[in-house]
């Protein structure tokens, strides 16, 4: 995941490459511990995080606060759906796995394109329904398969017999299944890309653009072995197969303009 932060960091920079950093008001959508906010803080831009802290999450906000006294000043809570900033307040709202797991994006998004300044950016880094992996399991198509139903059931306890799946402590094959069946269906909401264009023309009169190209260029440079690729990858093919790696494997890198 920490790749994801060093990538949105890198981003938000590359969007104002002349800007003051410490002039850059930044905003990270459901920052949880607040790991992109530090990062961002240490990288000299002036950036904030919101997040509803729901009762399931509520110790994230401990974690924030813990880490030190200035993160937690810069760590605000969402109540009543709406973010606590004025109208055309941020040059920049991120968002990094987030949005799958929210029901309803009308009015995340809504607020979002509410508290941006005119030309400002929001960047969200997520899954959609076409991503193959299935990051919180850690398996993948294991949201295909309708969670809670029979055949995920099934899925998820084949999986974990095999010794495949996300690490935890549930004493069987059985309950671990069970766990994470009713977890995919309660927290994570996996939407076709084609509704997601619809969002964001709702929200922001535009449809998002597809930054995976760069994202995936980004991770190839950060790996010494990956790195000797990069030559064939920056050609139209290499950008093909980059885009479909990320919608496979990542998900979506979308960066849309105010």
């Amino acid at each position: 995941m920490s790749i994801n932060y060093d990538y949105i960091i890198a981003a938000v920079k590359n969007l104002y490459p002349n800007a003051d950093s410490a002039e850059l008001t930044c905003l990270d959508f459901g920052c949880g511990a607040g790991q992109v906010v530090d990062k961002g803080m240490r990288a000299g831009l002036n950036y904030h995080g919101a997040d509803p802290y729901p009762e399931s999450r509520s110790e994230h906000y401990e974690i924030a606060a813990e880490k030190n006294a200035v993160l937690k000043e810069h760590i605000h809570k969402i109540e009543n759906d709406t973010l606590p900033f004025p109208d055309d307040h941020f040059d920049v709202v991120t968002s990094n796995v987030v949005f799958e797991h929210i029901a309803d994006l009308s009015q995340p998004l809504a607020e979002i394109h509410r508290v941006l300044k005119p030309e400002g950016h929001f960047l969200a880094l997520f899954p959609t329904r076409d991503t193959w992996w299935e990051g919180h399991v850690k398996l993948y198509f294991a949201h295909w398969l309708n969670p809670p139903s029979k055949t995920s059931h099934l899925f998820l306890k084949a999986a974990k017999s095999l010794g495949l799946g996300l690490k935890s402590e549930e004493p069987s094959p059985e309950a671990w299944a069970n766990r994470y069946k009713h977890y995919l269906h309660e927290y994570c909401f996996y939407r076709p890309m084609k509704e997601v264009k619809s969002l964001w023309l709702n929200a922001f009169g535009k449809a998002p653009e597809n930054k995976a190209y760069d994202y995936m260029i980004f991770r190839f440079s950060k790996s010494s072995k990956l790195r000797k690729l990069l030559p064939a990858l920056k050609t139209p093919l290499g950008r093909f197969v980059l885009e479909q790696a990320c919608r496979i494997r990542s998900g979506r890198v979308l960066l849309v303009k105010k």
